[in-house]
């Protein structure tokens, strides 16, 4: 039977106050007689918490309406999205544009040409100065075709259509720089994306081809802005490909730049500076620049933000790094007591929430539990990454690891019964192995053997020879398996050791403000017991 559709209730979510009591109100004209049924339909979906097609029905029972609903359903949500357009026509650039170009239409087709070109100088204008080079070439097109119509001989009028075909190709051209960006930036992150679940070195070799184009050899500055744009986004995911630190840094703080240099960018795509602040908040916890981060992060929790669904975006991310920042400075306790603010919050969002932004954050919490001991607690938030009905919408590879990581909680909570089904669901997320590092290996290997192992002298010795083998791994490989998203080193010094990871950590933290005191530079790596909680996302 086919799942009933719940894009209406998410809609209706996202409306703030006063955009439903416009709603409200508009929605008055579509009234027949004394009762409304798009109004009874929409209120009733804005009580209910989650989606429930059965319950509505019960509630609307009386309702002749419900023998053709999905039919209501639609029409609300025309309505609704006509209501949107109305109330906010005049706020945003695109719309205005469209406006005008529709005002041109009418004045075209009555003969008034000379007020029609003139508003089409006022949209090209508009479209120039906020970079909206696909509207400017429309503009530009029809702006042509007006003068044909008009069939003006006069030199001031042959001008114009001269001038407007150089720009039309000027326009043109730029695009087209745009679009050979636009599929280098796509192609790059399939790539990247191919090379840490693979473990042969055909993606590498394509990856460093792509990066060789000679389109990204020319100087950025002299490239349209969106092209710009793309440009810097191309450059950050090499950046974080190479696992190169000040590049990170250098390129998330001049995509930063790039967007607070538009004053009106929060306005027309706030998403976009979202994404600017985040990515600069991870370079700076990489590189270990607490204060600055410290700062982004209360810049990404102050965001004026309308829409529900924004700000249920704009809560993720505020939560996401705050809890990495805080792991980062092994302030473990204070990130443990964000954890009932958080569960709060997250009930409050979870209908805006994307299932990649949510399990970067789950995952965090976990590790806050896993590092202060409390594994019931880190399987919990694990768990609810796994048993997501929506797994499908993050990669294979952060599931591998997630059933990894659930494998060794299982060992810590001494479930041996559990284990061997652990392990099978590792089998199913890594393809048999496939996406597994060597390393990776050794641990599920060892994970394999403990219900056999009778002794705890022979699980000790056991303990030892897997730290000494994830030990002999060099740097950039432990970052592509499970240690990019947990600090399995720490935590096979713990169980070798008999410390806790807690002071372990500390200890490392530590000796890096002493090391980075020493060498005075501000740029130094980040070590593993650090910067792995910065692959959160």
């Amino acid at each position: 039977m086919k799942r009933p559709s719940d894009r209406l209730f998410h809609l209706i979510k996202s409306l703030t106050k006063s955009e439903k009591a416009y709603i409200g109100k508009m929605a008055r004209r579509y009234t027949r007689g004394k009762q409304n049924n798009y109004l009874k339909l929409f209120y009733a979906i804005d009580k209910q918490k989650h989606y429930d097609e059965e319950s509505l029905k019960a509630e609307l029972h009386k309702e002749k309406f419900l023998t053709y609903l999905p039919r209501v359903k639609n029409f609300l949500t025309v309505m609704i999205l006509d209501c949107l357009s109305a109330k906010h026509s005049g706020n945003r650039v695109q719309s205005s544009i469209r406006s005008l170009l529709s005002q041109c239409e009418l004045l075209a087709d009555r003969g008034l040409f000379d007020h029609c070109l003139s508003l089409y100088g006022r949209a090209k204008a508009l479209a120039r100065r906020h970079s909206l080079n696909s509207y400017y070439l429309e503009i530009l097109y029809r702006e042509i075709q007006t003068l044909r119509r008009a069939g003006y001989s006069d030199k001031k009028s042959i001008d114009r259509s001269y001038a407007s075909l150089k720009t039309l190709r000027k326009v043109v051209f730029e695009l087209q720089q745009q679009l050979e960006y636009y599929e280098i930036y796509v192609q790059l992150n399939d790539l990247v994306n191919e090379n840490w679940v693979s473990s042969d070195n055909e993606a590498s070799g394509r990856i460093a081809k792509l990066l060789a184009d000679p389109l990204l050899g020319a100087n950025s500055e002299d490239l349209p802005r969106d092209a710009q744009q793309l440009y810097i986004h191309i450059k950050l995911t090499e950046a974080y490909y190479l696992q190169n630190k000040s590049l990170m840094m250098h390129y998330s703080r001049k995509m930063l730049e790039f967007d607070l240099a538009m004053p009106e960018l929060l306005r027309i795509d706030p998403l976009a500076m979202l994404h600017s602040l985040s990515a600069h908040t991870d370079a700076c916890i990489r590189l270990q620049k607490f204060k600055e981060a410290g700062q982004l992060v209360e810049r990404i929790g102050s965001l004026s933000l309308k829409a529900s669904a924004l700000k249920a975006h704009a809560f993720v991310k505020y939560y996401t790094h705050k809890i990495r920042l805080l792991g980062a400075q092994v302030r473990l306790r204070e990130a443990e007591q964000l954890i009932p603010e958080i569960e709060a919050g997250i009930s409050c969002h979870i209908a805006y929430l994307t299932c990649a932004n949510l399990h970067a954050l789950y995952l965090n919490l976990a590790k806050v539990n896993l590092y202060l001991a409390q594994h019931s607690q880190a399987l919990h938030w694990l768990n609810k990454i796994l048993h997501d009905p929506h797994c499908g919408h993050t990669s294979r590879y952060f599931y591998c690891y997630m059933s990894v990581l659930s494998a060794i909680l299982h060992f810590e909570l001494n479930n041996i019964d559990y284990l061997p089904r652990a392990l099978r669901l590792v089998d199913r997320y890594s393809e048999n192995g496939n996406i597994l590092q060597i390393y990776d290996r050794a641990i599920l290997r060892f994970l394999g053997q403990v219900p056999a192992i009778t002794g705890g002298g022979l699980l000790q010795r056991g303990l030892c020879q897997l730290q000494g083998q994830v030990m002999a791994t060099d740097a950039a490989t432990l970052q592509k398996g499970v240690g990019g998203f947990f600090d399995c080193l720490s935590w096979l010094e713990s169980k070798t050791s008999g410390e806790t990871m807690l002071h372990i950590l500390r200890r490392k933290a530590r000796c890096t403000k002493g090391d980075e005191a020493q060498r005075g530079t501000e740029e130094m790596g980040v070590p593993e017991s650090v910067s792995e909680f910065s692959r959160a996302e």
